[in-house]
């Protein structure tokens, strides 16, 4: 990819992952590491780097992803022209009508994002990745904070996949009932890494 200036492999690397679901960052063990967010749907038993076990877990915060988060109407910007400084708009887009609608389930509004994938000279793969970005932001995801007593933890990483094992059935997170073979959570933070604790901030991606 041409550049105009001198810049480091890292701000590359994250530019290009932007724009294709994909993290990169410094591991803390100074690797440099990435982590792909996938489709709700395509994450199965096995998936996970960890089980967290509710027994471990001393402290647990829930929210919902914000609702000015929500996009229900994605049309992406590709194949950048470099005599003309612009890229070109694709037909078409990827939209949601139960997020757009009245239902409880929607927000009765057209929510858009209007985003430049300047890597990409292909409609075909720009259309996929405006599909998984309405995955990602048609509606709002589970935000948990929790602290763990389990040294285990502390192995996990941004971008690590984890599951909860023995959720009480009767504990509903925003009306969802936990799963371990069917609610997967991403790690977006680790605050804290004591000894005897461990803080993590997940978002549910299936």
């Amino acid at each position: 990819m041409f550049q105009y200036q001198i810049t480091d492999a890292m701000e590359v690397s994250r530019r290009v992952g932007s724009q294709c679901g994909t993290l990169f960052f410094v591991s803390g063990s100074g690797k440099i590491k990435s982590a792909t967010r996938r489709l709700s749907g395509d994450y199965s038993a096995g998936d996970e780097d960890q089980v967290i076990h509710y027994e471990d877990i001393k402290v647990i915060s829930t929210t919902l992803t914000p609702i000015n988060w929500v996009r229900n109407d994605i049309k992406l910007r590709y194949a950048f022209d470099y005599a003309e400084e612009k890229t070109l708009e694709r037909t078409g887009g990827s939209t949601d009508a139960t997020s757009q609608g009245t239902t409880v389930n929607g927000f009765n509004q057209t929510l858009k994002m209007r985003k430049d994938m300047n890597t990409s000279l292909d409609s075909t793969t720009v259309g996929k990745y405006e599909d998984a970005l309405l995955n990602f932001f048609k509606d709002r995801k589970n935000d948990l904070i929790i602290e763990s007593s389990n040294p285990t933890q502390q192995a996990l990483e941004v971008g690590d996949i984890t599951v909860f094992a023995d959720w009480p059935s009767t504990y509903k997170v925003n009306n969802t009932t936990i799963s371990q073979t069917a609610n997967f959570f991403q790690v977006l933070e680790t605050s804290k890494k004591d000894p005897g604790i461990t803080s993590l901030k997940l978002i549910q991606v299936s």
